[in-house]
């Protein structure tokens, strides 16, 4: 169970740093691919969605093939010789700067519990959401609709075939909403409101119809379930809600260029996204809407008249300073993190790590140090001294030959092993309790451990 809820918050804090590096990827690309295809941008953002699933299942499985090593990166202070003149302050001044990113990413996990069960209680609550919009839709389908008569039914299936949709799809009228919509995932239907019969032109509600038939022919509704279910499950993560928000954006517009390609013609296309807007009401999540998102439809509009001409969503400056500032912030703590287990976990460079080197112990490190998780400078200082003075200590006890080389110990606030051999209570309690200033202390001497 531990490892369950660990598990998922190791996954949610590595998809929180992975989401600010895509976001800083993804808005790099959106400046530059201004003169871009929507159908290129929507392809390469549907891509970086996917890259970031990608990257969740990586995290997860990492995650519980090794559950201590991908959380308690301890800082291992390598110690070159017992010589204190060969001791490196450099190394653990580092440390101490990282100290703080390094304590509290794990100071985290003490309240792994309660982040997942908030977490589930706002899961439940979002999915039983989710879950209700689903039968919203299916009511939506299955009452208030009005079948088209033969005429239009012969026009649509000739859409069908101009767009290349194989498939026979049902187009209804409706009074139950206000803009039109595709509904369904796997067998989508197109829901037109019946005010739109009187309020626009023949050929403006042919745009219409055929802007639902483009997301049909796109598979939209598929990819659109899948950024539903990932916006319920990482609700939390802004990065990744503002690329999804991204994506509805370009998939409008994609449709708007398939649309503007067949009928040529802007002035009704565009009349009729300002009718839509002006009858929509509320937002349906689910739902493929011609013109339901109110906030983007001036910026389709002036891409239609601009001739494709895109552009990155406008953002407040000052918001976008101060969020990207925090970000940043924690993108640096998570890289100071990533540092201090690649830059400690190194093995000094003597003839005994060779030996660890070989083909005999290809599978095995030789750890010399003291590792814990809060290892202050003042207490690295002394690493050299206390190995001397437990090697002393050894000696003088007879635990140990002369030939320093032969020796490798391990103590930590459970057992004391010399030379492989597990020693008595009697001799651990002395060394423990002289030697193990904390609990996590662990004091390594050329100990060979399986990597």
């Amino acid at each position: 169970m531990e490892v369950m809820y660990k598990t998922l918050l190791y996954v949610f804090i590595n998809s929180f740093v992975f989401g600010i590096i895509l976001a800083v990827v993804t808005y790099v690309f959106m400046s530059f691919s201004s003169h871009c295809k929507a159908r290129l941008r929507y392809n390469v953002l549907v891509l970086f969605l996917f890259v970031f699933v990608v990257a969740v299942l990586f995290f997860g499985m990492n995650h519980i093939s090794n559950p201590y090593q991908t959380i308690h990166h301890q800082v291992i202070l390598p110690i070159l010789s017992h010589n204190e003149g060969n001791y490196n302050p450099k190394a653990i001044q580092v440390s101490e700067s990282f100290l703080f990113f390094k304590t509290l990413y794990l100071k985290i996990y003490d309240f792994a519990l309660e982040i997942t069960l908030v977490w589930g209680l706002i899961f439940c609550y979002k999915m039983i959401k989710l879950f209700l919009g689903i039968h919203k839709i299916k009511s939506l389908i299955f009452k208030n609709k009005i079948e088209l008569n033969d005429d239009w039914n012969n026009k649509i299936l000739q859409y069908c075939n101009k767009i290349g949709i194989k498939t026979n799809v049902k187009v209804y009228l409706s009074s139950a909403i206000s803009s039109p919509a595709v509904f369904g995932f796997f067998k989508p239907i197109v829901l037109i409101p019946i005010q739109l019969t009187t309020g626009l032109s023949s050929d403006q509600l042919e745009a219409v119809i055929y802007h639902e038939l483009v997301h049909i022919k796109r598979y939209d509704s598929i990819i659109n379930l899948v950024q539903n279910l990932l916006e319920v499950i990482f609700f939390f993560n802004l990065p990744l809600l503002w690329l999804s928000n991204l994506i509805r954006i370009e998939r409008e517009k994609c449709c708007d260029d398939a649309v503007l390609k067949i009928t040529d013609n802007k002035k009704d296309y565009i009349s009729a996204l300002y009718f839509c807007a002006e009858m929509t009401v509320g937002k349906q999540e689910l739902a493929l809407g011609f013109a339901n998102n109110n906030e983007i439809l001036l910026d389709r509009v002036e891409r239609i008249i601009l001739n494709g001409q895109n552009s990155v969503n406008k953002i407040k400056t000052p918001t976008f300073h101060s969020f990207a500032i925090f970000l940043f912030a924690l993108l640096i703590g998570y890289i100071y993190q990533l540092k201090l287990h690649n830059v400690f976990n190194i093995l000094p460079d003597t003839s005994i790590n060779e030996i660890a080197k070989t083909p005999v112990d290809n599978d095995y490190i030789i750890l010399t140090g003291i590792t814990s998780d809060t290892l202050s400078e003042k207490e690295g200082e002394k690493i050299v001294s206390v190995l001397n003075k437990m090697i002393s200590q050894m000696s003088h006890e007879k635990l140990i030959s002369n030939d320093a080389q032969k020796l490798s110990f391990l103590l930590d606030n459970n057992q004391l092993i010399i030379n492989g051999e597990l020693q008595s209570n009697e001799i651990f309690n002395r060394y423990q309790s002289k030697y193990i200033k904390k609990s996590d202390w662990r004091i390594c001497y050329n100990y060979k451990i399986k990597k």
